[in-house]
């Protein structure tokens, strides 16, 4: 499943549980390890039945590391810097995967701040597999000049100052680079130069003539500018 010395997040299926012990089964490989109930006694969100164990059947995302005195994985609940670097399962209204390069990125950010906000996964693919963006970083001279190159962009291109809320932040996912770039959303139209984006379900759309026009009105009736 995964590499001697090693760490990562991964999604489980609760296959048993006794009294002491869990049976997971990792949802990628299809790997099955063993759990204490000690390790997962403070696991939020699940479902429990009368024993207080986790029911079987349950997803659940844990934070997993080689246990080598032991020989062994253990696994952990996450924690809340873990949780905020966990890759969702799949794009959506609120998550935009991308696997290389800069791209449609001021497009992608100004439909995300249009609608509800969200997060762009720079390094994932489609798939949700981890593909990394250090040849990106590289390219850029590090991980500052790429900010700063983004920002630029942004300040340059949109009309509001949507640049200086959108936060950007790199972490390590086996072994390679990733950058999360999490996007406000904005009480202003933001417009690209002079195009208007949307996220509609998980695609990017540009939006035109009458559906443009009827977006700003929608906007300013519900009292946002």
């Amino acid at each position: 499943m995964f590499l001697p010395n090693y760490h990562a997040i991964r999604d489980f299926v609760v296959v048993t549980n006794t009294k002491n012990r869990y049976s997971l089964r990792e949802i990628r490989s299809g790997h099955v390890i063993e759990a204490s109930l000690d390790s997962l006694k403070n696991l939020d969100g699940v479902e429990r039945d009368s024993d207080s164990l986790v029911v079987p059947g349950q997803r659940v995302r844990l934070f997993c590391k080689w246990d080598a005195p032991r020989s062994r994985w253990a696994v952990y609940p996450l924690r809340p810097d873990q949780e905020a670097q966990t890759i969702p399962s799949a794009e959506g209204l609120k998550a935009e995967f991308k696997s290389k390069g800069v791209g449609t990125f001021e497009q992608d950010v100004c439909s995300l701040a249009n609608c509800a906000g969200g997060d762009l996964w720079w390094g994932v693919g489609d798939d949700g597999s981890v593909i990394g963006i250090d040849a990106l970083v590289e390219k850029y001279g590090g991980r500052d000049r790429l900010t700063c190159h983004l920002r630029n962009r942004l300040r340059q291109t949109t009309n509001t100052n949507l640049f200086l809320d959108v936060r950007f932040t790199f972490f390590e996912r086996d072994g390679r680079t990733l950058l999360k770039i999490t996007v406000p959303s904005s009480r202003d139209v933001v417009l690209y130069g002079d195009a208007l984006y949307v996220r509609s379900q998980n695609t990017t759309q540009r939006l035109s003539g009458d559906r443009m026009l009827s977006f700003i009105y929608e906007r300013m009736k519900n009292g946002r500018p």
